[in-house]
């Protein structure tokens, strides 16, 4: 509902996608003002990875911030109120190709250069909220899935499938998915 709502998400597993990870969502945001965060796990604030709406500048951004400097992708699509779901995914690499990346429905949206990686050990993690409080989100998010790896064009392609949802389970690596709505949970977390 944007005001308290938030999947706490347990932790265990998660430092295998500290230093090259994916996430895929389904969102639809309602007609909100604010910051708010689709998933976001930390060790402090000053490392920690989200994928989040900010609806008032209109923007998508996935954030890989490492010893409190942001390294951010972000997409400049209005996609607030739209009534549509839509499929956004946000990929990391910080031991090769030193990249973050975000999609927008199968598109890649922007890429920026990362330098450092996570060190230390994930304390928090959500779906729907900042994990030290507020970025309530404010719509819906639907079959949310984490991978220890960097996906490739073809997976998110995969994932996004045309604007129908697509079973994650054949991709490698996944490590937490939450289908959303029907009580399924597969993965570690």
């Amino acid at each position: 509902d944007g005001v308290d709502d938030y999947v706490s998400v347990g932790v265990s597993g998660l430092s295998a996608m500290k230093q090259t990870g994916s996430i895929s969502s389904w969102i639809k945001v309602d007609t909100v003002s604010a910051f708010a965060n689709v998933f976001q796990t930390r060790v402090d604030s000053n490392n920690l990875i989200y994928l989040a709406y900010n609806a008032g500048t209109d923007k998508g951004v996935v954030n890989y911030k490492v010893g409190g400097t942001a390294h951010n992708a972000e997409f400049s699509d209005s996609i607030e109120n739209d009534g549509k779901w839509h499929h956004v995914a946000a990929t990391w690499d910080s031991s090769s190709a030193n990249q973050v990346k975000i999609y927008l429905d199968g598109t890649l949206k922007a890429t920026t250069t990362l330098t450092g990686s996570i060190t230390g050990s994930f304390t928090a993690a959500s779906i729907g909220n900042n994990t030290a409080g507020g970025g309530y989100w404010l719509g819906n998010i639907d079959e949310l899935v984490l991978f220890n790896k960097t996906l490739s064009q073809s997976e998110i392609t995969s994932l996004y499938n045309d604007g129908v949802p697509f079973n994650p389970e054949p991709i490698s690596n996944m490590i937490g998915y939450w289908k959303m709505g029907d009580g399924d949970l597969v993965g570690n977390s």
